[in-house]
């Protein structure tokens, strides 16, 4: 999308409100029908961590989001470069146990300047760059906040990274996960993409 364009729009691209009810969403979809503390020994963190994420007291990172989908059986490294193939790769000699997502972003962001994803998203240049450059690094919401503006696919991204639901909740899961398809459309529909 011409920057031009980005300039009009107003900065409505999901913000942080709807993409931390995503987060948690996500959250509560990949625990399934764990307890919060089966959960919490799974991916190794204190037993109330889940509980925090997902009322939205804190978020973990997005490397910490596929780090918990990788010790899920998610091989988040295909998911990434399968998405986003002229993104692969920033993604050569990394695991998924120590993956920085810096570049990948940055290459995701293409040739755009970078004020356009800063205006679009409502995040400073100086915070945007300090992850781009992976001196930082976003928390889950943040994260698909910057995937949803740089590539306006953030619906695509999460479908191949989800697993289908399984277990004795699937009808529940099912529900949720077609909830999180609903208010992804939502947030695709209310804002461009710097792409097109």
């Amino acid at each position: 999308m011409a920057t031009g364009a980005l300039d009009e729009m107003a900065i409505a691209v999901g913000r942080e409100t709807d993409c931390r009810a995503l987060a948690r969403e996500i959250l509560w979809y990949l625990r399934a029908e764990r307890s919060q503390r089966e959960f919490a020994r799974l991916i190794g963190c204190r037993s109330n961590t889940p509980s925090a994420w997902e009322t939205s007291r804190t978020f973990p990172s997005a490397e910490r989001l596929l780090a918990i989908c990788d010790r899920l059986g998610i091989d988040v490294l295909w998911v990434l470069s399968d998405f986003a193939p002229e993104c692969a790769c920033t993604l050569e000699g990394m695991t998924a146990s120590a993956l920085s997502l810096g570049a990948w972003l940055d290459a995701l962001r293409g040739e755009a300047p970078l004020n356009a994803p800063a205006r679009a998203s409502g995040f400073s240049r100086h915070q945007l760059g300090r992850w781009l450059r992976g001196a930082a690094s976003p928390s889950l919401p943040e994260f698909l906040l910057l995937v949803q503006v740089c590539s306006g696919r953030l619906d695509e991204l999460l479908s191949k990274l989800l697993p289908p639901p399984t277990g004795p909740r699937l009808g529940e899961l099912k529900e949720r996960r077609h909830a999180l398809w609903r208010r992804l459309r939502e947030t695709r529909s209310r804002g461009p993409a710097l792409r097109s």
